[in-house]
């Protein structure tokens, strides 16, 4: 069948399904901004970047400031004719400067109609959103905002700073006075989330890196703005004048279904016509598709095995392990003999064998052809709260080894391949081919180097003597990829260290953390969480190990029964001094034969 046909035929479907059946489109807007060089924003006023700073305020002649700063793009925030409404999640960090006392007004986050236009008479109290605010006979609409505001104006009917939830007015609806100052230059973080469905607009707020308060507010967007708006912030300050400035800028929106029955006739008729016509179409083309991909498939069988292959090469790649070949493996297994089989799984099927050389017997897997399982296991995208899940089961996995199981077992090979996870996502550490007991005072040090590159430690590398401290390295690689989303050795990093840890530590170094989060997240995360994972897996993978936290000290700070450590700003050098340590003797070198622990305990 030719390749130009069945485009044809795609193409006249698509057609058909665009004229029949067109439900209007739905984009989703998602951005992150750890610093505005490069930003598409659109200003107004007095608002200017500023070495890679959102400064929403500069100081005027006349003492005044009022600027606007929006995304370029509009926020589709409702459909009229599906019923679709839009979530969304906005996350920035913003400080506040007083340069004459005792400094006013504030900024806020704001959306509304053609936001990019600054209303006159708006600076001050007005906070750039109101033409003459305080004239409240003037009637106002399609505008809601996030209020922090450090001045106490007339209307606010409070004498504190406060952070409050704003509707078509100045004032505003809901309020939270606030115990601490925000004009003191120090960084606030807050987060900013509306749920549709719950008709609910929460914001919550850090002052002087302490814990979240929450404020929140029932609202139904769709009822106070147009289908569509503009998101932004806006400032205002007067005689005693501040400075605001945002230093970074995150949101992201997910669409809520539309409540059943809201879906208009003309909709539904769309729907009928376009499946019934476009169904035909759709039977013919699957159809001349199916041929053109069962004869692909056939040409492409030799190329895939290849590709298998390359793949099972990587895995195995620095690991320092003896490889077998075929005939080999034939010989130790008599021919992969019927009766010698031990076990079947989804990868293949394991024989018993006797390695003649090495004296030994041992279990040999014929790998399935094709085997697609383990590429296609970790695909599927985890919520922050089954990822900080299997951080805590990791990590009890390997205290049971290093401090509960009488006699303490290091693994040697950490890594997020050797994670399994069952249906309720509880974590079990597997693959222990590379284990070994220990006691107290022994070391294990093999002649050719085990594990995985990229999550060995710095002194494992090398002295080749493995310890508890090298599986918490391993562990804090681990814990570095489950918040950051990339392989140990995927980040962009040029250096001496594991480029993961190393990426992250300079980020961690600039104070701007929250860089590395996997932005897949689209913000859904906790960040005390967040946090406290980047910087317990920055301590596991302390190139010093004489600095690194037994496995014991890592789980208390992570169910936050001890504080957060402070690191240095700067990735400390390797250090490999250490007093020596009486080799293990060969009893205690017995590789353990058992293949995996379950967490769930």
């Amino acid at each position: 069948m030719n390749l130009s046909i069945l485009r044809t035929l795609w193409f006249i479907y698509l057609v058909l399904c665009c004229l029949l059946f067109h439900p209007p489109l739905h984009h989703a807007l998602s951005f992150n901004f750890y610093n505005f060089f490069n930003s598409s924003l659109i200003l107004n006023g007095t608002a200017v970047i500023e070495n890679g700073i959102l400064s929403l305020s500069r100081n005027s002649a006349n003492n005044t400031a009022g600027g606007r700063a929006v995304y370029s793009e509009q926020l589709h925030l409702y459909d009229p004719i599906t019923g679709n409404s839009t979530d969304f999640t906005t996350q920035f960090s913003f400080q506040i400067s007083t340069v004459t006392e005792p400094g006013q007004d504030g900024l806020a986050f704001f959306l509304a109609p053609n936001g990019s236009l600054l209303p006159e008479y708006a600076s001050g109290g007005c906070l750039a959103l109101f033409s003459r605010c305080d004239d409240f006979t003037i009637p106002r609409k399609e505008l809601v905002a996030v209020e922090f505001d450090t001045y106490s104006n007339s209307w606010d009917e409070t004498d504190k700073e406060h952070v409050g939830i704003n509707i078509n007015s100045i004032k505003s609806l809901i309020k939270q006075d606030l115990n601490q100052t925000m004009k003191d230059g120090a960084r606030v973080d807050a987060i900013i989330r509306y749920d549709s469905k719950a008709i609910n607009l929460s914001v919550s707020w850090s002052l002087h890196d302490g814990p979240f308060v929450s404020l929140s507010h029932r609202i139904n967007l769709t009822k106070s703005l147009p289908e569509r708006v503009s998101i932004g912030f806006a400032a205002g300050s007067a005689y005693f004048f501040q400075t605001h400035e945002i230093l970074s800028w995150g949101f992201a929106t997910e669409l809520s279904p539309a409540v059943p029955g809201s879906t208009s006739s003309t909709f539904s008729a769309g729907l009928i016509v376009g499946c019934t016509v476009g169904g035909i179409f759709l039977v013919c083309g699957i159809v001349l598709v199916f041929v053109f991909v069962w004869r692909k498939r056939s040409r492409g069988k030799g190329k895939e095995s290849v590709k298998n292959g390359d793949f099972m090469e990587q895995e195995i790649e620095h690991t320092g392990l003896r490889r077998f070949s075929y005939n080999e493996l034939v010989r130790a297994t008599n021919g992969f003999a019927e009766e010698g089989k031990l076990g079947e799984g989804g990868f293949g099927v394991v024989y018993k064998g006797f390695l003649s050389e090495f004296k030994q017997f041992a279990a040999v897997k014929k790998v399935s052809r094709p085997s697609d399982q383990g590429k296609k296991a970790g695909r599927t995208l985890l919520k922050w709260e089954v990822r900080y899940k299997i951080a805590l089961g990791l990590a009890s996995a390997l205290l049971y080894l290093h401090e509960e199981s009488g006699q303490y077992v290091v693994h040697r090979d950490i890594k997020s391949s050797n994670i399994m996870l069952d249906s309720e996502f509880n974590a079990k550490l597997g693959d222990f081919g590379l284990a070994r007991l220990m006691d107290e005072e022994a070391r294990v040090k093999t002649t050719a180097l085990a594990g995985t590159w990229g999550y060995i430690a710095p002194e494992y590398a090398s002295t080749g003597k493995a310890t508890k401290g090298s599986d918490v390295f391993s562990f804090g690689i681990v814990a570095l990829e489950i918040a950051c989303g990339k392989k140990s050795t995927e980040a962009k990093y040029e250096g001496p260290h594991v480029p993961i840890a190393g990426w992250v530590w300079e980020s961690y170094g600039n104070e701007r953390l929250y860089e590395v989060v996997d932005e897949r997240l689209c913000l859904k995360f906790d960040m005390k969480e967040m946090e406290c994972l980047l910087i317990v897996g920055l301590w596991c993978a302390h190139p010093d190990q004489s600095l690194r936290p037994s496995i014991r000290q890592a789980i208390q700070v992570l169910h936050f029964d001890a504080p957060l450590p402070n690191l240095p700003k700067k990735m400390p050098v390797a250090n490999y001094n250490e007093p020596a340590a009486p080799q293990a003797s060969t009893d205690l070198a017995a590789t353990i034969s058992f293949s995996s622990i379950n967490v769930g305990r």
